[in-house]
Formats: C-alpha cells, structure tokens, sequence
C-alpha cells in the first residue's frame, strides 16, 4: 500500500496553487500525494491528518510577522492569516500524531515561528553582506551548504551540497527544540531537524530528477510506511 502525503498549498481569490513538482517528486518516491487546500474550520484538522501519513509544509509566501512579535518590515510581501492557522494546526497535530514531516522554505520558516524563533523578514536589506537566496532560477544549484556531522541532513546529502535558492527571508533566532543541522557560507541557516522532521531552506522539488534531492522524499517515504 502506497503511503499517502499531504502538501500543503497557497491560494487567491479564485485557485488553489501548487507547483506540480511536490507531487511528482512524491509520486516518484513512492507516495500519492494529497493536495491540502487551507480550511478555515480547524476542527477539521484532525480528520484531514487521520486520513495521511506524512505532511509536506510547502514554500509560498511570506509569514505573518505578528505571530513572532513583530512589525511588519516594508519589504515583507504578503501572507495570509487563514493559511497560517491551519498549517500551524496541522503541524501540531502531524507532530502530536508522530507523522513524519517535511518542511520546505516557507514550511521551515513556519515550523521555527512555531517554536518560539524569529525571522529574518527580508535578508537584502536587513543581512546586506549576505550571499544571494533569492535567485529566480530554482531549476539551478545556487551555493553550497555545510552540514552537520550526524545528522539526517548528513545521511541524505553528505557533509555538503550545492543546493538552490528561492527565499528572501530567512531562519534569523532557532527556535526551541529544533537542531540546525547546515549552513550557508554567510552562516545563514539551510536545515532544522527534530523528531519525525526534516526542514530545509532550499527547494528539493524543483531538483528532484537528482538523486540527491530525491532521497528527501524518499526518506518521508520510508517513515510514512
């Protein structure tokens, strides 16, 4: 039996959005993937997750900087309220659960806003001597990160990568519980882990063809079994 994971997705004011590559890169992993549009009835949550056996926290945009105590930076673009609550929820009951979880971009953002860390909320100007994140072509590898010994980071890509990059925000304090397991070479942080999760600053969907970034999904995989 197939494996069942849930991906996360934006919407507007008519479509839900989705890049198809979360969903090839599971289907080639071995999973169906399951598109979770936001619900603004949160009760709901727990009858989505009993259904799934693992979550994909998908990019998309910004965060609301209120929800780490702060004001919003001019360049900080635009997120919604409705989207955040209910990944939100669903990370806590995915983790309440022991589901396995996959956080990438945003979704890793999210995850640390949840413990307790703070974001970068727009690393050109605020982290001017920076490498460049917010390169525009996703399809291509962008710097290289430094992972840490031991990790599953480690297990999956070695003691470093060259990874791509999408992001103009960023992790700026860890929050409670997460281990930051790679950098990048201006120390900017490029992985969280903690039990049953795997969060990633760069967009492994989009290079999924490589196996490198292909063995993400498969790791989701093998724990969703």
């Amino acid at each position: 039996m197939k494996p069942m994971i849930g991906i996360t997705a934006s919407f507007d004011d008519t479509y839900i959005i989705n890049d198809q590559n979360y969903a090839n890169s599971l289907e080639k992993a071995g999973a169906i993937p399951v598109i979770l549009p936001p619900l603004h009835d949160l009760s709901r949550v727990d009858a989505v997750l009993a259904r799934l056996d693992g979550l994909i926290l998908s990019g998309g945009q910004d965060i609301s900087p209120f929800r780490y105590d702060q004001d919003p930076h001019p360049n900080c673009a635009s997120y919604s309220d409705l989207r955040d609550a209910y990944e939100i929820a669903l990370y806590n009951k995915a983790r309440q659960l022991e589901l396995p979880i996959l956080a990438i971009c945003r979704g890793m953002q999210l995850v640390n806003v949840i413990h307790g860390g703070t974001l970068v909320q727009d690393i050109v100007s605020q982290r001017p001597d920076s490498l460049e994140h917010a390169k525009p072509d996703v399809t291509a590898t962008a710097h290289r990160i430094t992972i840490e010994s031991g990790s599953v980071m480690e297990q999956i890509m070695g003691g470093s990568a060259v990874v791509n990059s999408l992001h103009h925000q960023a992790i700026d304090q860890p929050g409670e519980g997460l281990k930051v397991t790679a950098r990048a070479g201006d120390d900017m942080i490029e992985a969280l882990e903690a039990d049953n999760l795997i969060a990633v600053q760069f967009h492994p969907e989009r290079l999924f063809s490589q196996p490198a970034f292909l063995r993400f999904f498969e790791e989701l995989v093998r724990r969703a079994k």
